[in-house]
């Protein structure tokens, strides 16, 4: 896996670097991290802007990227992206999502499934 990070003002933040070291933090930090955060799955529509199960009067497919295509996959992560910050409500969903975070927590990690992914 590979990540790239979304913030309010930049839509690009990837360092493509291999990794040559790994820090890890006091013992204490995990379960500290894993008290304070919400971990759920939820979908990427076109249609609708519908989380999780679809309710709308004409339910929408959710966008899907495991299985695509290689030649298709860019396509997908591109229509992907453009929905998590598509500006329907005041705020797209990703900042909306950021602004639901204390100060000093207020980052995003996308997580795709390579370095040539986390660059397009």
């Amino acid at each position: 896996m590979s990540g790239s990070s979304w913030a309010d003002k930049s839509s690009r933040y990837h360092v493509p670097v291999p990794i040559g070291t790994l820090i890890e933090p006091d013992p204490a930090e995990p379960e500290r991290i894993a008290d304070q955060s919400e971990f759920r799955f939820e979908f990427v529509r076109e249609a609708c802007a519908c989380p999780t199960r679809c309710t709308c009067d004409s339910p929408s497919e959710a966008l899907r990227l495991s299985g695509v295509p290689i030649d298709r996959r860019e396509d997908v992560l591109r229509r992907m992206d453009t929905e998590l910050g598509r500006n329907d409500r005041g705020q797209g969903r990703l900042l909306r999502e950021l602004h639901r975070l204390p100060e000093p927590r207020r980052h995003i990690l996308l997580l795709v499934g390579s370095y040539d992914e986390a660059a397009w």
